[in-house]
């Protein structure tokens, strides 16, 4: 499916996280911070794509563009035993609050508890399972310092706000890794 400026939020940040793995590989493909706006950094990261893999120039994401910055995409993967992007929001419209639990609310609380380890001003978290009032304290910090509505609750806006963020701050390990 041809990716262009206007399409999802959801589909540009899934173009941005393949581009941004290849990038960390690729030294000719400029590294992005995916954000979900298709905008001129993501223009010209698609352009410098398709240059490097004697693609038109047009910075749009047509069939071959997509084809190609997936098959690369994988490629990276392998070469360097990272993981495959797991999306764990199921819609745009999803929330996750006080009282639920599972393990969005885990992979939210890990998340938390790294970014605390960065940040002292982030309320501590203990890694539960169940969206208690220090995962509360800790959702509503980090929205007060991103400029989102305080609401102590996560939509898609504060994963992605979070998610960024530790992706930016954090190096993850990985426990359980295939081999």
């Amino acid at each position: 499916m041809p990716y262009a400026r206007d399409n999802h939020q959801e589909n540009v940040m899934e173009l941005q996280q393949y581009l941004r793995t290849i990038s960390r590989f690729r030294n000719n493909i400029p590294l992005i911070i995916p954000d979900g706006v298709f905008g001129p950094e993501t223009t010209d990261t698609v352009k410098a794509f398709q240059a490097a893999y004697n693609l038109p120039q047009t910075g749009i994401v047509d069939e071959a563009t997509w084809d190609a910055i997936y098959r690369e995409y994988l490629q990276v993967a392998a070469e360097t035993a990272q993981p495959v992007c797991v999306q764990a929001y199921p819609s745009p419209d999803f929330m996750v609050g006080p009282g639920a639990s599972g393990e969005k609310v885990y992979f939210l609380q890990l998340m938390l508890i790294s970014l605390g380890n960065h940040f002292h001003n982030i309320p501590p978290v203990t890694l539960t399972g169940r969206y208690d009032n220090g995962t509360e304290a800790a959702v509503k910090k980090l929205q007060e310092k991103s400029g989102l509505p305080e609401t102590g609750s996560v939509d898609n806006f504060t994963w992605n706000s979070i998610a960024r963020a530790y992706n930016i701050f954090s190096k993850p390990t990985y426990p359980i890794a295939a081999k």
